[in-house]
């Protein structure tokens, strides 16, 4: 979907939820009746199955708690799901009321331009309008339709730029190749009738792209200058946006989109070390007409933001200069007074606060100061995942914490057995973090303590999710890096030929490992062979014969949410 960005940091730890996990299992009914159950481990699925389901559901499961013909036991365990649910409801209703609102709009705009400004042809049109129906809902990913559609010859822009988005974040292309996709379509959308804020995304995607894979080439020939090739087909597009800026803010976009768009033009400006005071010049003065003013004061903390770190930069504090840290200091202190004035003219928005939290990482005001914004981040969005994510890093003794208090604060997020909302994750998030300061990594996933958290996780929501391959790979994966072998060989056996690159580390590249049998092949596995051929070989025995193999063409599984469905053809 246009405007909306992948979370790739801490995957590790995140239990991606689709409409398939949810129409696979039992219905509300069968879960109220296995709270009865004689076995204490299908009561306990059944209780997480029910925190699980989404808000919509929340009704049906408060009316089966006052049915008459319950037993005293599942009462009472009906209704600790309902008192838990019920303070999350509110605000999880309101925030996906905004998020239809917005879908919907972009859904019509994406259907609409194609058919008025796309380039249709009745060799693909059933294809391309389908992928885009699809990928512009939301809810699903139109892959297997625009791949098709691309097949057949379509070159549409905004099909090629949907297809290099599900590539670059879902699936191990090669790079170059997702970076010329993306460089197609934003060469052709420019001369076309597409809207403003469909060009506006084609090309912030296109500069932002080039610029990782540019600096990705220049680590990888130990250079400190970008590759010069692939910058200079990179910069111009992010500079085009400015170009009809003004233009597009008067286009009638959603005030949530349009400060969406402005704040990621701006972050990723921000990448290129030059003032940025030019760009804030041209960007908000527009904005100030169109935008209410929490949103308004929101752009402007962003900005700040991003300015601040663009003068501290990511290196360690010793080696910044007394200048560039004065700098970072006093436009820090500037987002922090724009985002605090966004809160109070709108304390629904939990963007803000969760952004406040970085503030505070970079101020140190103190703990308290940190809490406090916590706490507004979770009120105004109870399954806030990454607010929980960075109180986590801020927690950590190179900041302002312990590993103690890491571990306290991940139990304390699996304690609230929000499930829904992935919370329970964050304690594997706690020490896969703490695990980044052992030099031993192994031994510490070893811990048997440590082992019964990320089996307190990972046990109940595979039970739930059995074709949750994604999920179920790291889970392989830790128990490997762990040396816990027989739960490795379990999940190698479950998984089969569905074992997620992704976990493993990813390898970037369209290579398959034969394994388990002639028939039976991983996806993108080539990070197994050649990072932890050892640890593999251990695990699953010697069925696994961990001999590389290119394919014939390119390889590409169709998603849809976190379930690898495969097309081959060997």
């Amino acid at each position: 979907m246009v405007g909306t960005t992948a979370l790739p940091a801490f995957a590790q730890a995140t239990r991606p939820q689709t409409a398939e996990a949810k129409n696979a299992g039992p219905d509300i009914g069968q879960w109220v009746s296995d709270l009865g159950s004689s076995n204490a481990q299908t009561r306990s699925d059944a209780k997480i199955a029910l925190l699980l389901e989404p808000p919509a559901a929340f009704e049906k499961i408060e009316a089966a708690a006052h049915r008459q013909n319950l037993s005293p036991e599942v009462r009472k365990s009906l209704q600790e799901v309902v008192d838990r649910i019920k303070p999350w409801q509110a605000a999880r209703l309101r925030l996906q009321k905004r998020n239809e609102e917005d879908v919907q709009w972009y859904h019509k705009l994406a259907m609409d331009s194609y058919a008025r400004f796309g380039k249709t042809n009745v060799k693909w049109d059933a294809d391309a309008k389908a992928g885009i129906d699809l990928d512009a809902s939301g809810g699903a990913i139109g892959h297997g339709h625009l791949e098709k559609a691309i097949e057949a010859g379509c070159d549409d822009p905004l099909v090629l730029y949907l297809e290099a988005n599900y590539l670059n974040y879902n699936s191990p292309v090669d790079k170059d190749s997702v970076f010329t996709m993306y460089h197609r379509a934003a060469s052709g959308i420019s001369s076309t009738n597409y809207p403003r804020y469909i060009k506006a995304w084609v090309f912030m995607d296109t500069f932002s792209n080039g610029y990782d894979l540019c600096w990705a080439k220049a680590k990888a020939k130990g250079r400190k200058t970008p590759d010069k090739a692939t910058w200079d087909k990179s910069w111009p597009w992010d500079h085009n946006v400015l170009n009809f800026w003004p233009a597009l803010t008067r286009d009638n976009i959603p005030p949530r989109l349009l400060v969406n768009t402005a704040e990621q033009f701006t972050s990723r400006t921000s990448k290129i070390k030059v003032d940025m005071t030019p760009l804030f010049s041209i960007v908000e003065p527009p904005l100030e007409h169109v935008l209410p003013k929490a949103l308004l004061l929101r752009y402007r903390g962003s900005y700040y933001k991003d300015y601040a770190w663009q003068a501290r930069g990511g290196d360690w504090a010793y080696k910044v200069s007394p200048q560039n840290m004065q700098l970072f200091e006093e436009r820090l202190a500037l987002a922090e007074r724009n985002y605090t004035e966004a809160w109070a003219a709108d304390p629904t928005d939990p963007v803000v606060p969760t952004r406040m939290l970085d503030i505070e990482l970079g101020e140190g005001k103190g703990n308290a100061v940190m809490e406090q914004w916590f706490q507004r981040a979770m009120q105004a969005n109870p399954d806030d995942r990454p607010a929980c994510v960075k109180k986590m890093w801020y927690l950590m003794p190179r900041w302002y914490g312990s590993h103690e208090e890491m571990l306290r604060f991940g139990h304390e997020c699996f304690d609230t057995q929000n499930w829904y909302g992935n919370l329970p994750f964050v304690l594997i998030t706690a020490h896969i973090d703490i695990a980044m300061d052992y030099d031993d990594k192994s031994s510490y996933f070893a811990q048997a303590d440590v082992w019964h958290d990320l089996q307190s996780v990972y046990e109940p929501v595979l039970r739930l999710e059995p074709d949750n391959n994604t999920t179920r790979s790291y889970y392989c994966y830790y128990a490997c890096l762990g040396k816990h072998w027989e739960t490795a060989r379990q999940q190698f056996k479950l998984l089969g030929p569905n074992v997620s690159a992704e976990a493993f580390g990813g390898s970037g590249r369209n290579e398959e490992v034969p394994c388990l049998g002639r028939k039976q092949r991983r996806e993108g596995f080539a990070v197994i062979y050649r990072q932890n051929r050892r640890m593999i070989q251990s695990a699953a025995g010697d069925s696994i014969a961990l001999t590389a193999k290119r394919t014939s063409r390119i390889h590409r599984p169709i998603v849809c949410g976190a379930y690898l469905h495969r097309r081959r053809r060997w």
